[in-house]
């Protein structure tokens, strides 16, 4: 959390035609207070599942992942956790979250296992 105090300082000088002028110049000086913490109970959970690949088409950049539970989850390439180039093999086991996506659930932070 911040607080903001507003503080005032007059400053003389001199104008191109050596006229003499007195102005307030106003700035914010915020104060920092500590971290703002967020109540337990509102914190965002997210628990880690373990699934396997379906399928993933890499020149399209998605794929489902099918859950533990059985359902599907549709998987994007960008949520893949990984360097260079990002795509999911066949039958590959992962770890992942779950979200609610525009279309249905989604799969986010997904790695191999």
């Amino acid at each position: 959390m911040c607080d903001t105090a507003k503080r005032s300082i007059k400053c003389c000088f001199a104008g191109p035609y050596g006229e003499r002028s007195e102005a307030a110049i106003t700035s914010q000086l915020f104060v920092f207070l500590g971290p703002r913490t967020v109540p337990a109970n509102t914190r965002r959970r997210f628990v880690r599942e373990k699934g396997t690949v379906k399928w993933f088409n890499a020149a399209k950049g998605f794929g489902f992942i099918q859950r533990s539970t059985g359902d599907d989850v549709f998987v994007h390439f960008s949520a893949i956790e990984s360097n260079g180039y990002r795509s999911l093999d066949e039958g590959a086991t992962v770890e992942f979250e779950v979200k609610q996506g525009p279309k249905g659930l989604q799969a986010e932070r997904v790695t191999r296992v």
